[in-house]
């Protein structure tokens, strides 16, 4: 075999070796489709339902920042 034939042997393995991960990556982590119920439920969430945001009442101008144990709103001193 001559080395240029060696070296597309070699990167068809390579390629082969890449697009078998890719597949396997695939197939292990597929996403679930969306569904209505699912962007509804996230249209209706808001920030303080989550457990580790306090902003009842946002100001115009305010961002939220992290205080060490959560996300508060705060004026953006940038």
């Amino acid at each position: 075999m001559s080395p240029e034939q060696q070296q597309i042997q070699e990167l068809k393995q390579q390629v082969q070796t890449l697009t078998d991960f890719m597949m396997s990556f695939d197939s292990a982590a597929t996403v679930p489709p969306i569904t209505q119920e699912t962007i509804k439920r996230v249209a209706s969430a808001t920030l303080n339902s989550l457990s580790d945001v306090d902003a009842p009442n946002p100001s115009n101008g305010q961002v939220l920042k992290y205080n060490g144990t959560q996300w508060t709103a705060q004026s953006d001193n940038t």
